[in-house]
Parts: structure tokens; C-alpha cells; sequence
């Protein structure tokens, strides 16, 4: 209840912040590449490498929607667990070149054979999220656009068959990469 009410805090506060008179025009849409680092806590407790990419629906320039899908790979527990985080967020820009993130998302998580052998069949650690952050996005040329981001992710894995297992998956993403301006 308490990450719904200061989410729901952050979105009013950067729409409140952000002005209108900022807008180019009426619509954009942008395409990208990223790459960055994660960092999961919990028992995993180690970073990867994380890459994908992404797309944005620009509205008014205060107001962006975006899609990312990206792919991590991580040791856990004598095996390996690759991930396809799908997400969808709202950007908000209070500020030229500065904005907040808030979403949703889909982490489709799949162990490896060696970990499902060594903990039996566990079923299907993936599970939808929340996600929280904000970045900047700086224009290098007419079209491009160079996107830094940090995003915080609250997931815990659905598995109650084993206790000593730890279902905290919250992970934080630093990515970087380009964005091409269509329109």
C-alpha cells in the first residue's frame, strides 16, 4: 500500500512540475538501443550485463509512453537464470532533458537446465512489476538522442515450494544508449 501511494505521489508531482509551453510539437516517436547494468539483491546478489531496446510514443514533450524489451543473464545458486524484462512505462518531463519514469512489466525468468535440476521442478518464476526511476535524454545531433536511465524494479518470485529460498528479485537497471527520432 505504501509503494502505491508514494508512486501515485511521484506521478502527480512531476505532472504538476511539467509545462506545456516546453512542447516542440504535438507527437513524436522515437526507436533506440540500450545497454547497461543490473544489480539484483537478495541470494543472487550480483550484477549483469543488460541490453535491449526500445521505442517512445512522445506527447506534448512532457509526456512520453514507452516500450523495452531487454535481456539479462545471471549465476544463481550452481546455474544460470536469463531474463526478458518487457516494460512499459509513462515518462514524464518536468525539465528539458530530464525525466521520470513510472511503470509496469513483465519478467519472463527461465533457469537453466542445471538449476532446474538441482531444485526439482520449481515452476514458473516469472511475474508482472512495478517500476520506478527517471533519466535524461540529450540530443546529440537533429534525430539522435543519446538516454541515460536508472530504474528500480520490484519483483519477488512466486515460488512457495521452497522455504530457504529467498523470493526477493528487486533489481535496479543503469542503462544508456540511443534513440532515433522518426517524427
Amino acid at each position: 500500500m505504501k509503494l502505491a501511494w508514494s508512486s501515485c505521489l511521484f506521478v502527480i508531482l512531476m505532472v504538476g512540475i511539467g509545462s506545456p509551453a516546453q512542447a516542440g510539437g504535438l507527437l513524436g516517436f522515437s526507436v533506440g538501443g540500450q545497454a547497461g547494468l543490473s544489480r539484483t539483491g537478495g541470494d543472487t546478489d550480483e550484477s549483469s550485463f543488460i541490453w535491449g531496446g526500445s521505442t517512445r510514443l512522445e506527447i506534448l514533450s512532457i509526456l512520453a509512453a514507452e516500450l523495452a524489451v531487454n535481456y539479462r543473464n545471471e549465476s544463481f545458486e550452481g546455474g544460470d537464470v536469463s531474463t526478458l524484462p518487457v516494460q512499459v512505462s509513462a515518462l514524464i518531463t518536468p525539465l528539458p532533458m530530464i525525466y521520470g519514469t513510472i511503470g509496469v512489466g513483465w519478467y519472463d525468468i527461465n533457469p537453466d537446465d542445471d538449476l532446474t535440476d538441482q531444485l526439482g521442478d520449481i515452476g514458473d518464476f516469472s511475474n508482472a512489476a512495478l517500476h520506478l526511476g527517471g533519466g535524461v535524454s540529450i540530443p546529440v545531433s537533429e534525430k539522435w538522442n543519446f538516454i541515460g536511465d536508472l530504474r528500480y524494479v520490484f519483483l519477488n518470485y512466486d515460488i512457495d515450494d521452497i522455504s530457504d529460498l529467498d523470493t526477493d528479485a528487486d533489481f535496479y537497471m543503469i542503462t544508456g544508449g540511443l534513440q532515433y527520432e522518426v517524427f
